[in-house]
């Protein structure tokens, strides 16, 4: 279907626009070295980071790329299920290079939500810490993220695109729940300073025995710290300094178009052969074609189309 996105919008969000290969991650397997786990909690400079591992050659996962790639939603859905059930032991290496083959590195949410899981499973892979003022996060995190959350529209959007943003819903939702114990942003909002201070002591912890493996990073500091932590060499360009915040509005803004006009669609797909019907029924009475012979025919054409629809996105 045509996007009534500008393209100046798609340009400035290639990642967010890409378009969806369906891959089953459940059959892949590992396809480059796991080198780097950035386990900086979200609104911290993520951004900034991904970015910068992205420069030294290591493909990054975070949210976004869950956006051109569906099925991982469900995927990050089952390991939420796994972790909160008496089935962690499926989150073994297998699946974790299922979902994460593809990449070198990691950063941000769903990610960091995993941080005990990844750490374990990845003993070979290097880990970057930072922080933020405890106080400037909890308003980035409140001012953005947090009074967004759960917004009536949002609902009605996954119930109209429900094959796309209801599974990012879904996921989201047990994502959420998981990390702050609820789906209330109130509740959300009162657990949120607990929750950051317990994601730093358990990274930590889990790697007091380890201090080869972990590297306790401080946003300003350049290329320096971490080209020598990882022995790569500095690049030339400069580090990477992304404004989070516009950055995130700029994100929030291209993925809202997105979801309008995938909802636009489907609200199309669905009130045009009902309009067809209306006009070919008031048609039909002139003509002597019943109305049964007449809902038939639109119910075969609506078929075809569906199952051209399907071939496509197999093929």
């Amino acid at each position: 279907m045509p996007s009534l996105i500008p393209k100046r919008i798609q340009n400035a969000h290639p990642l967010l626009f890409t378009p969806d290969q369906h891959t089953d991650r459940h059959k892949c397997t590992r396809q480059v070295p796991m080198r780097v786990l950035a386990m900086g909690y979200s609104r911290t400079g993520t951004a900034s980071m991904s970015k910068a591992l992205e420069m030294l050659d290591m493909p990054c996962y975070h949210f976004y790329r869950i956006l051109t790639s569906i099925r991982d939603a469900d995927m990050w859905l089952e390991a939420v299920q796994y972790k909160t059930s008496n089935n962690r032991a499926k989150l073994d290496r297998k699946f974790w290079d299922g979902l994460l083959g593809h990449v070198s590195a990691v950063a941000d949410k769903p990610c960091l939500d995993f941080a005990e899981e990844l750490i374990t499973t990845y003993p070979e892979a290097k880990v970057i810490l930072w922080e933020r003022d405890e106080d400037e996060w909890f308003r980035s995190m409140d001012e953005t993220l947090i009074k967004n959350y759960g917004k009536p529209q949002s609902k009605v959007f996954a119930a109209i695109d429900y094959d796309w943003l209801g599974r990012i819903s879904a996921m989201t939702h047990a994502i959420t729940r998981l990390c702050y114990g609820s789906n209330d942003r109130e509740q959300i909002r009162a657990n949120a300073r607990l929750v950051y201070r317990q994601h730093f002591k358990t990274v930590r912890r889990l790697l007091k025995d380890q201090p080869d493996r972990l590297l306790e990073y401080k946003m300003g500091d350049g290329w320096e710290p971490i080209c020598q932590f990882l022995e790569l060499p500095v690049p030339a360009k400069p580090f990477p300094h992304v404004n989070e915040s516009e950055y995130m509005e700029s994100q929030r803004v291209a993925l809202l178009l997105k979801i309008l006009d995938r909802v636009f669609w489907k609200v199309v797909a669905v009130v045009s052969p009902v309009l067809v019907l209306l006009v070919a029924y008031r048609m039909s009475r002139n003509d002597r074609i019943s109305f049964k012979q007449l809902l038939a025919a639109v119910f075969n054409q609506a078929m075809r189309i569906r199952t051209t629809s399907v071939q496509s996105k197999v093929e």
